[in-house]
């Protein structure tokens, strides 16, 4: 394998003389491609969701008590408020409709 990418490199360098790589780039790019069979960017995982307990508690509390601000439902939920306006909002709790 490293023959192999020393002459790659050589090749590539010669081709693209304004980009030049070196062996461990390569290296690294056959190792990402036959891990995942793609050179292209993974997806990443993203940011955690709440638990559905926690979903559940937020708009139980709104239920039990409609009048109450999203700060009085996120404090014991110990989410943020922007968190209980967007399970509220995905569960079709709106303000003005309370």
């Amino acid at each position: 394998m490293g023959r192999n990418l020393h002459e790659t490199k050589k090749v590539f360098n010669e081709r693209y003389p304004k980009n030049p790589i070196c062996r461990k780039y390569l290296r690294d790019l056959v190792a990402k491609f036959q891990t995942s069979g793609s050179v292209g960017r993974q997806k990443r995982s993203g940011r955690k969701s709440i638990s559905e307990e926690k979903q559940v508690q937020i708009v139980g509390s709104v239920v039990n008590i409609i009048q109450q601000s999203t700060a009085a439902v996120a404090e014991p939920c110990v989410v943020f408020q922007t968190t209980v306006r967007k399970y509220l909002k995905k569960n079709k709790f709106y303000p003005y409709k309370l």
